[in-house]
């Protein structure tokens, strides 16, 4: 039996995040004009996107253990600390299919960091993957796994259904119909994005911006490609997770797929 339990989860914004949740709520825009300008051009290239693959680190740990007889995952993401010994950092990498600025389907790895130099790496816990279709959602544990840097996700024999005690994979890492690219936010209603003046870094453009709202502050730093003003990397920092006094950092770099990405079979295990 396996039974899913999830630490503190924060509901950081992100206006540069790669999928905003379904139903989010647009931010006020204020500060320099001509970066809100090349933001909301950078927004308008993602868009068009159709296969992309995004590396998220920090802030997320992940852990297995034995516990009576049951298999306990132990997850905690976009927190300052893991809540449990099993658990360790994990970088969170997602595939994601569009066409028409809507998902059609997203795989999800949580698995130990890849160094920057290695094809592959070998997972310190095991590797969950999680695969999100319409009407559909599955997951997998493999022990022992190789995870690649970010080139293939060297997907599972079979999957199982999300259901029950897993079903909260699905709220938690699903993107399937939603967006690819947008300034709306998750944090709800009062939101503000005051964006800062845009500075040259050789061949990318980097937007400084703060986020506030009623529950958090966030320090967004954008780096967008001049020749395609498409996302490079972005890297956020949440001020005071869940009232500790204490910030988390999250970085995510982008990649682009030169050819499209295949749908996994969804093949369910038997047993």
């Amino acid at each position: 039996m396996v039974r899913w339990r999830t630490g503190l989860v924060l509901l950081a914004t992100s206006v540069a995040a790669l999928v905003s949740p379904a139903g989010a709520s647009t931010l006020t825009l204020t500060g320099n004009r001509a970066a809100i300008s090349y933001l909301e051009e950078s927004v308008t290239a993602m868009a068009r996107l159709t296969h992309a693959v995004s590396v998220s680190s920090g802030g997320t740990y992940l852990g297995v253990e034995s516990v009576g007889g049951q298999v306990l995952f132990n997850l905690d993401y976009l927190t300052t600390r893991p809540s449990s010994r099993s658990e360790v950092p994990v970088d969170v990498t997602q595939y994601v299919s569009a066409s028409g600025n809507v998902i059609h389907w997203d795989l999800t790895v949580l698995a130990s960091p890849c160094g920057p130099a290695r094809l592959t790496c070998a997972s310190r816990v095991d590797r969950l993957v999680i695969l999100d279709l319409r009407g559909a959602h599955y997951w997998a544990l493999e022990s022992n796994a190789h995870t690649p840097a970010w080139g293939s996700a060297l997907l599972p024999s079979c999957w199982y259904r999300s259901t029950g005690a897993t079903a909260g994979l699905v709220t938690d890492f699903s993107s399937v119909g939603q967006l690819v690219g947008t300034l709306n936010s998750a944090g709800g209603a009062g939101e503000t994005l005051d964006v800062q003046p845009r500075r040259l870094s050789g061949a990318l453009m980097v937007v400084p911006a703060r986020v506030t709202s009623a529950s958090a502050t966030e320090t967004l730093v954008t780096w967008i490609a001049r020749s395609t003003h498409r996302w490079a990397r972005v890297v956020g920092t949440v001020d005071n997770v869940g009232g500790t006094g204490r910030s988390v950092t999250r970085s995510t770099v982008y990649h682009y797929a030169t050819a499209a990405l295949r749908q996994p079979a969804a093949t369910v295990c038997r047993g």
